[in-house]
């Protein structure tokens, strides 16, 4: 579970660890974000600790593009080829699944 969160240029992560995607219209506004891994680990152990479901965690939103549908068609086809290239040189497996 997180919460979208816009940060701050000078304080965002050089992490990126989360997409959303939002319609609007005919084109696709994409969310780029990060999590403080600090933030994340301190999730998970309070959460063990008190015996409770994980507290959302927030994802910092550092970028949004908004993208027409030639320009969304191209991301996918740039995705779909990295994914391919790192599965070809064994760093990322057949059955991984890229999308989450």
């Amino acid at each position: 579970m997180f919460n979208r969160v816009l940060a701050p240029r000078a304080e965002t992560p050089r992490n990126v660890s989360r997409f959303f995607w939002t319609a609007i219209g005919p084109e696709i506004q994409l969310d780029i974000g990060q999590t403080d891994l600090y933030e994340v680990r301190e999730a998970i152990e309070r959460a063990k600790r008190d015996g409770a479901e994980q507290a959302p965690v927030s994802v910092y939103i550092s970028d949004r593009l908004l993208l027409n549908p030639d320009v969304a068609k191209g991301l996918l086809d740039a995705m779909e080829a990295a994914v391919k290239y790192l599965r070809e040189y064994g760093l990322l497996s057949k059955e991984s699944d890229a999308t989450g």
